[in-house]
């Protein structure tokens, strides 16, 4: 594993040179800023598009650094040309007793089948399709409907009503897209939705329209962890804290530190700076 042209990706950028394309969730922000207050480094970079400098995964940590008064993050860059980047959609789900009528006060909603509900989010005329269980049997509910294919910011808008709306009487929790239907059981109700496509993400990226909170999930060739920087480095100038970056990475490839993990890793404290 060539780590030395790797880590030349992993860099220290100013936070106004970058572009949101997700909404950050308010708690979510807290939390996050909390632990990095209690927290003397920073553990995993950020995700950024290399040409557009749009964040695809680091939401939560670039609005919590930014509050806190940082101008700096770390940051790894990746192409999104490359078809070995990914893109795929977190589903949002929660508890409930009544699946239909938890959306029926909000939205436009009617029951389908599977491969109408899927058609109906694929084309864009339904913002999601609900998965939920009535007498241990799937039952579907194309939510959000539309007459005409939504354009993507109206589509991210009503995705973002939904789920807002949803949010003030349920906790809403999230699934990555290939696992949904291992975790639909019992009470939980699931939000089916279609994976928004690099285009539209670099379109609405920096617009007043963003994504709502976790829609997408970028999945990378290859994911750099740990680089467990000082949070001090963060409030210097960026050149001066690249500088110091350089030294730290080339150190930890020195001191044979780095290590690649060819088989998936589960990481249980993600979110939590060291």
């Amino acid at each position: 594993m060539p780590f030395y042209k790797l880590l030349q990706d992993v860099r220290i950028l100013p936070i106004s040179s970058l572009k949101l394309h997700e909404m950050a969730v308010k708690e979510r922000t807290e939390r996050m800023r909390h632990l990095l207050l209690a927290s003397h480094s920073l553990k995993n970079p950020v995700i950024v598009e290399r040409k557009s400098r749009v964040v695809l995964d680091g939401t939560h940590r670039i609005a919590a650094l930014s509050e806190l008064g940082y101008k700096n993050v770390l940051c790894q860059l990746v192409d999104y040309s490359s078809p070995k980047l990914k893109v795929g959609a977190w589903h949002p789900y929660f508890h409930t007793l009544n699946a239909f009528g938890a959306v029926a006060g909000i939205t436009s909603c009617k029951e389908v089948t599977y491969p109408q509900g899927m058609r109906m989010v694929k084309s864009s005329t339904a913002a999601f399709l609900l998965a939920y269980l009535e007498k241990r049997k799937k039952k579907f509910l194309a939510v959000g409907i539309s007459a005409k294919p939504l354009p993507t910011n109206v589509l991210a808008a009503r995705q973002s009503l939904i789920t807002h709306a949803l949010s003030q009487k349920h906790r809403l929790r999230y699934v990555s897209d290939e696992h949904w239907e291992e975790t639909l059981a019992g009470e939980k109700a699931i939000l089916i939705r279609r994976p928004f496509s690099k285009a539209e993400i670099l379109s609405i990226a920096g617009s007043n329209r963003l994504l709502p909170p976790k829609a997408t999930r970028h999945e990378l060739p290859i994911r750099v962890l740990g680089a467990n920087i000082p949070m001090g480095w963060l409030r210097f100038s960026a050149k001066d804290a690249e500088e110091r970056l350089r030294r730290h990475l080339h150190s930890c490839i020195e001191a044979e530190d780095a290590r690649y993990y060819p088989e998936p890793v589960l990481v249980l404290d993600d979110a939590r700076p060291r």
